[in-house]
């Protein structure tokens, strides 16, 4: 700019001052651009480290195709009270995939969730090592399910995922110490999915507490809850951002109802089951379960406006809206060899009328509404510990832990 103004002596001064606007011009939309880019607000959030296998040749030496038929047992504690009725359905395993391992540790599912022809279950690691991992089955072919693609997050574990739109979200627990950024271990991570598969592009969203425990997609938000001095997170996924926060101490598992317009908290301690408006996390109601909840795996799941609560050593009890106790189905005793601690009610999902219980070293209860009364129609022993369990369409995918996943088909008989 200075040198042009220098040669005006010599040339005419209108063109070249109007030139040397143009320049300075230029340069100041120059540095607002780069600023912008800078701006945090808008710039890519830094998302986990991810190390990908698309390649489904190799994946496939995980899987295991079984297909053998399996008969329920009588569960003990509770009698069965319609064996007749399970000779209308037809059991089956469909597949074992070994869990997924990497720099010799052996990673364990904790959760499952289905969207349409695909299954995504998230993994982490037992002990203090922060390691997990998402895979991702395509189930077109319900008789021979396929593993198609693979995400190892080294330093973090993941407990809970939920597909939104062409994203996998999970709620993790990261290593803070390796992330300057962050202020605490609890976070969402989201990995974004090309033609189906999982892909190196992450993002990330800092929670509050050391641990991201459940998670589900409603509303076109992201509900999150983090345990250990954490709460319930609202996240939009439009532009990955915390909208809405509330705390909650010793929140453990979320349910909405079928309209999403209500979502419902479970709490540890003490036991309670809070409902809040999806809009503005305002308490809608809040039901005492009467005591605090063991530090297990506690999940809720509703039945038109009914629960299904697997409580641990309680089992698993079904509960009026208001929280009045319909009915019980407990947890064995005692299980031969097995630790009195990992025989509880982990997990619950029902389909078709059909209600699967993880209930740990006691194997997996299969049961069936009648009313207000728990049917149970026996259990099936997997040989391992079932520590999640959910069901969609014919398929059950079972959570074993260390031991892998059991893929089971429930058909109904035909004559």
């Amino acid at each position: 700019f200075v040198c042009i103004l220098k040669r005006c002596n010599t040339m005419n001064r209108k063109p070249i001052i109007a030139l040397a606007l143009l320049f300075l011009l230029a340069g100041m939309n120059a540095c607002k651009r780069s600023k912008d880019v800078e701006d945090p607000t808008v710039a890519d959030k830094k998302g986990p480290e991810v190390v990908l296998n698309n390649n489904t040749s190799s994946l496939s030496a995980r899987v295991s195709y079984i297909n053998d038929a399996v008969s329920l047992m009588s569960a003990g504690d509770k009698a069965v009270e319609s064996r007749e009725d399970f000779s209308q359905y037809n059991l089956q395993l469909i597949a074992e995939v070994a869990a997924p391992t990497y720099q010799g540790k052996t990673l364990q599912a904790t959760h499952i969730d289905f969207a349409g022809n695909k299954v995504y279950v998230s993994y982490n690691t037992r002990g203090e090592t922060y390691l997990g991992g998402v895979d991702v089955f395509d189930v077109s072919n319900e008789s021979r399910p396929t593993l198609v693609s693979q995400a190892i997050m080294p330093n973090t574990d993941i407990s809970s995922v939920v597909y939104n739109n062409n994203y996998v979200y999970l709620a993790s627990a990261t290593d803070a110490d390796k992330d300057v950024t962050l202020t605490a271990p609890a976070v969402l991570d989201r990995i974004a999915l090309s033609n189906g598969l999982l892909s190196s592009s992450t993002g990330r969203v800092q929670l509050k507490g050391f641990v991201g425990k459940n998670i589900i997609a409603k509303n076109n938000r992201i509900y999150v809850v983090s345990a250990e001095q954490g709460g319930l997170s609202v996240v939009n996924p439009n532009d990955f951002k915390e909208e809405k926060y509330s705390p909650f101490t010793g929140s453990v598992a979320l349910s909405s109802n079928a309209s999403g317009s209500t979502i419902f908290v479970l709490k540890n301690k003490p036991g309670q089951i809070i409902g809040l408006n999806a809009n503005d996390l305002t308490t809608a109601k809040t039901i005492a379960l009467g005591a605090d909840l063991p530090e297990t795996e506690s999940h809720i799941e509703l039945v038109n406006d009914n629960f299904l609560h697997a409580a641990g050593r309680a089992g698993l009890n079904y509960l009026s809206s208001t929280g009045a106790l319909l009915d019980n189905i407990p947890v064995p005793a005692s299980v031969p060899g097995a630790d009195p601690a990992d025989v509880v009610s982990n997990n619950v999902s029902i389909n078709n009328n059909l209600i699967y219980i993880a209930n740990g070293a006691a194997g997996l209860y299969v049961a069936k509404l009648d009313g207000n009364t728990l049917v149970l129609l026996g259990k099936a022993s997997l040989g391992a510990s079932t520590n999640y369990v959910k069901a969609s369409g014919n398929l059950i995918f079972v959570a074993t832990g260390t031991g892998g996943l059991k893929i089971l088909k429930m058909t109904a008989v035909t004559t």
